[in-house]
């Protein structure tokens, strides 16, 4: 997307809120009490070139925008003083357009609401000052046209500016759900090829037929073994499997199933649960556990430990 320099945004704001005080020191002469005039023109370029310049971020500080508003009301009053209402022209109105200039760059940077009351105390001074023909020939018309265009342009790009963070987030969220689907994967492919690896010399016997109990024994549990590597994904790692296989030597039917519950958690958290649940299976001596991590919700996993003719389990634990 075409994004315009900051610093070439700032110098088109410095001409903006510049040119109004410029045109009143070449009228300066028309001022009946000069040093109020002066002391207006200060006032309003050092806050107006701060409000240009002053943070990199869009967003004005609000302490900057009430600073701002404050000038909407002693720079007229100022000015009000050394002029008589009988000899307002475009130069000695000036502060109407710096002021509308002032409250536009305080609308564009993300401060509305400051900007609108400033339009309407502006608009009662200079109206209270010098009546409704004042409207026009001071500029006032001008200066609300300009707050409201740039209020206008102001919530577009805040908008925008929201729009832009949501689609931001959401390729973050996908990118990070994509790197956490990939390790998955390369850790059940890891786990998958650590199981055949052990289990390839039991293989051959199979293949021999040279299997006696023992090997029959051994061949159960690597077949529930490569089982629980497929349907267990997150909640298997090396403790978890020699859990799980000391579980099935003492005669414990034991079922994992993992149905994404994990995927969302940090990898010290998946640790820590694994090894809570593995500590929980050692502790159970006989019938039925099932493991699970369900989708969803607010569970990350569940523990239940069940026996044959029993209407309850013995132990029913979420994580």
């Amino acid at each position: 997307m075409f994004r315009l320099p900051l610093w070439l945004v700032q110098v088109v704001g410095a001409l903006l809120v510049l040119n109004p005080p410029v045109t009143a020191l070449i009228g300066f002469d028309r001022y009946d009490h000069w040093m109020f005039a002066m002391v207006a023109i200060l006032i309003y370029v050092f806050v107006a070139l701060l409000s240009v310049f002053y943070y990199r971020t869009r967003e004005m500080p609000a302490l900057l925008a009430w600073i701002n508003l404050l000038v909407v009301v002693i720079v007229p009053q100022l000015i009000h003083e050394a002029i008589d209402v009988a000899t307002v022209d475009s130069q000695t109105s000036w502060y109407v357009s710096g002021l509308g200039a002032l409250l536009a760059v305080t609308a564009i940077r993300g401060q509305q609401a400051v900007s609108w009351v400033g339009a309407g105390v502006l608009s009662l001074e200079v109206l209270v000052w010098g009546g409704t023909e004042t409207m026009f020939n001071s500029g006032l018309a001008g200066a609300l046209s300009l707050i409201v265009a740039t209020n206008v342009l102001s919530y577009a790009l805040t908008r925008i500016d929201t729009e832009t963070q949501t689609y931001l987030d959401k390729a973050i969220e996908i990118e990070a759900a994509a790197a956490i689907e990939s390790s998955t994967r390369m850790e059940r492919s890891r786990r998958l090829s650590e199981t055949l690896r052990v289990s390839y010399p039991l293989l051959q016997k199979i293949a021999a037929g040279e299997l006696d109990e023992e090997s029959r024994q051994e061949a159960k549990l690597l077949e529930a073994q490569l089982r629980d590597s497929i349907r267990g994904r997150e909640l298997i790692d090396s403790k978890m499997q020699e859990a799980i296989r000391s579980a099935r030597l003492r005669g414990i039917e034991v079922v994992v199933l993992d149905e994404g519950g994990l995927v969302a958690l940090a990898e010290n958290f998946k640790a820590e649960l694994r090894q809570k649940l593995a500590a929980q299976l050692d502790q159970i001596s006989s019938g039925r556990v099932t493991i699970r991590a369900p989708r969803g919700g607010q569970i990350n996993a569940t523990f239940v430990a069940s026996r044959a003719g029993t209407a309850a389990p013995d132990v029913f634990l979420k994580f």
